[in-house]
């Protein structure tokens, strides 16, 4: 039989040639083809999508990606996807900007006197980690940990004895903690939004920054106004700020800061007196008075919520990662989420961050910061590798991280760019984003597991390896993510299936909420159901959290005079790592329109008191430092706070990063006793007006600081 090239080419990708990679929603014969090397009926400029998973959150977003002659032009969401519904965040949508950064490291660094030498020679590179990897304890700092990559790093660790440090802001292992204490399963609270008719929202910015920001929004989209309801859902939020979420509530109300559990009391006291029953005897010893002192919020207003409540058919109160920046974090969620029981009779959990595969995990593998930078002080570890996060930028000025982590004796940072800890480390070694490299994500929640998988859209930025890879050479594995990823599945057509598909889920996870997504989408054919295959078995990496003991009255504490300051997450930023890509940048706050730059909200009393308006600039003083920048008087912000976002302030993360101050860096450590996690809210500063106005570019404004300072990629 003879075959012409354009058969062999079909035949010879579809079976497997190197970087062949499937489309979403098109059959695997169809869609497959090779980035390297254009077959010759391919016409330029016709685009292909390909499906993958974003991984620039915990959301767990299934995104298609438009490609056009071998480069990623567009990200969208997949309409049959269960999470996002089709839906995506600017996040996602900018990591383009990432994939093409024209600051990326492209060779591995290697410290030379005060200095980096470039290196192409990865031999050498992978030959100093497996040195490192086999001698000396270990600490490995990471920014999150799921997937197969979770697993490998988990694995090695185990095997070298190495010590995990997960750091990541806001945090969210005070959400873990609140419902191992409520139910035994450390997983983090999830809220059933689109079934609820009346909610009370304790200050989570669900929209933009919650666990789930798409999910949420798709969720919240429905609740104001889905076909599968009678009538619109009403919202209620409480919360020292007013986030985008509080801004699209039907009612606001302002609290003192570090109160949001004592709220959820008030409010489950009332409901339990109307004969409700669960509420924990510790919750309710206090009076009504008393919490409305604590709170500032008038009784009527919590005899109100609760009869709303009581009214309601499905009533929910949210409980989000900001109620755990607090150092009695642990207390206000599980508060929180005893209202949830008292009104439902349950807590509904789920985790993003399940380990395929893997084996029970030792509870002492992983460390809290507080257990983290008590080894650096006490120089335990011998060897010290930052994953893909960046602790000088993250941790107050105060614990010295820059000065332990440079007395350590190996120091490696695994980074796709320069960064403020980059700076200190002895290798530097260039990894992937995930649009052009494998990888997965594992989700246990009300609508049963989803696996997504990520595979790479276009080929790799020549000089970079991926973390997943680099982990498994210097661990002495022959294998790489890839084949790990797919020697799980036995079955050739299954594992084209979830190439197409983006992922496993059993079709009832679509349906779950009664909601099927838009699988009648022109560019999107239904997804495969012939072979697509099971989510695989997953292990949660919390289990080994102990159970806190959640009994009695908790205060917040904070630290010194003044304001209270609340270093919020940047809706646009995150934490800080999203200030490099000029999108995100040029992306208007949604609460002030202001771009390129940070600020500083002041409450409408205290801004009159100092003769201050917007633009004047104003200095913020804690027993730790200062912060000067402009101010933005904000009637939607409690009288005894004042509120930064958090996410400029870099010095050495590039170009368009390099601006603006960081509100971390002035707070006081103040930890908390369940988690060993630091509370970011704890911190009180004085205030002052300097003088003089400062260029805080609004979004009226933006386009002429835009084009006359910077230039887009």
């Amino acid at each position: 039989m003879e075959l012409t090239r354009r058969e062999f080419l079909q035949w010879s990708l579809v079976t497997g040639a190197a970087v062949a990679f499937a489309g979403c929603g098109i059959p695997p014969h169809q869609a497959l083809i090779s980035q390297a090397e254009l077959p010759e009926y391919r016409l330029p400029g016709v685009a292909r999508w390909y499906a993958t998973t974003c991984q620039d959150c915990s959301g767990g977003c299934g995104v298609s990606v438009r490609v056009i002659d071998g480069r990623a032009k567009k990200l969208e969401g997949i309409p049959a996807h269960p999470i996002n519904h089709g839906k995506l965040c600017a996040k996602g949508h900018s990591s383009l900007q990432a994939l093409y950064h024209p600051e990326r490291l492209t060779s591995i660094l290697k410290r030379q006197g005060s200095d980096f030498i470039p290196s192409q020679d990865w031999n050498e590179g992978i030959g100093a980690l497996r040195k490192q990897i086999s001698s000396g304890s270990m600490l490995w700092i990471v920014g999150s940990l799921y997937g197969t990559l979770g697993a490998l790093t988990l694995e090695i660790a185990q095997n070298t004895g190495a010590k995990i440090w997960v750091l990541d802001f806001p945090g969210r292992n005070s959400q873990r903690a609140a419902v191992k204490a409520l139910t035994g399963k450390a997983e983090l609270p999830y809220h059933e939004i689109v079934k609820s008719d009346y909610v009370v929202n304790f200050g989570s910015d669900f929209l933009l920054g919650g666990n789930m920001p798409v999910h949420d929004a798709w969720a919240y989209g429905e609740f104001r106004q889905g076909k599968n309801r009678a009538r619109r859902g009403t919202l209620i939020s409480f919360s020292p700020r007013m986030s985008l979420s509080d801004g699209n509530s039907d009612r606001w109300v302002p609290i003192r800061p570090g109160t949001e559990g004592w709220v959820a009391i008030g409010i489950g006291n009332v409901l339990a007196q109307s004969g409700k029953k669960g509420w924990p005897a510790w919750a309710s010893k206090i009076s009504l008075s008393e919490i409305s002192q604590k709170t500032g919020v008038d009784e009527d207003v919590f005899h109100r919520v609760a009869k709303k409540l009581i009214e309601a058919k499905h009533p929910l109160a949210i409980a989000g990662s900001e109620n755990g920046m607090v150092s009695n974090g642990v207390w206000a969620i599980a508060a929180i989420e005893s209202l949830n029981h008292l009104m439902t009779g349950k807590v509904v959990s789920f985790e993003p961050d399940l380990i395929p595969g893997a084996k029970a995990i030792p509870a002492n593998v992983l460390v809290s910061t507080k257990q983290a930078m008590a080894g650096l002080k006490k120089g335990q570890f011998e060897t010290v590798w930052v994953m893909e996060t960046n602790p000088r930028y993250l941790l107050p000025s105060k614990l010295k991280f820059d000065e332990l982590f440079s007395k350590v004796k190996n120091k490696v940072a695994f980074s796709l760019y320069r960064n403020e800890t980059t700076l200190l480390a002895d290798w530097v070694f260039p990894t992937q984003t995930w649009l052009e490299s494998w990888g997965d994500r594992l989700i246990s929640g009300p609508w049963k597991e989803v696996y997504n998988l990520q595979q790479p859209v276009m080929q790799e930025r020549a000089g970079t390896k991926s973390l997943g890879d680099i982990l498994l050479m210097a661990a002495g594995e022959s294998k790489s993510v890839h084949e790990t990823l797919k020697s799980r599945v036995k079955d050739e057509s299954i594992w084209e299936n979830m190439l197409v598909r983006g992922g496993a889920w059993k079709e009832s996870s679509l349906a779950w909420e009664g909601y099927l997504g838009d699988n009648t989408h022109p560019i999107y054919p239904p997804p495969v159901v012939a072979n697509q295959g099971n989510p695989p078995a997953g292990v949660n990496p919390w289990n080994g959290m102990k159970k806190p003991s959640i009994t009695g009255e908790e205060e917040s504490q904070f630290s010194g005079e003044g304001q209270v300051l609340i270093p919020f997450y940047s809706p646009n930023l995150g934490d800080g790592s999203l200030a490099n890509r000029p999108w995100m940048q040029e992306l208007p706050d949604p609460m002030t329109t202001v771009v390129w730059t940070h600020w500083v909200e002041l409450p409408i009393a205290l801004a009159q008191q100092l003769g201050v308006e917007r633009g004047d600039v104003v200095k913020l003083t804690s027993a730790n430092g200062t912060l000067v920048g402009p101010a933005y008087p904000n009637l939607a912000l409690h009288p005894e706070a004042v509120a930064v976002p958090v996410g400029q302030g870099h010095y050495h993360y590039g170009e368009w990063a390099n601006r603006g101050s960081n509100p971390l860096s002035i707070l006081e450590p103040i930890w908390q006793k369940e988690t060993g996690e630091l509370a970011w809210v704890g911190t009180r500063v004085k205030v002052e007006k300097v003088g003089g106005k400062s260029r805080m570019t609004t979004y009226d404004q933006r386009e002429d600081r835009f084009s006359k300072e910077f230039l887009p990629l």
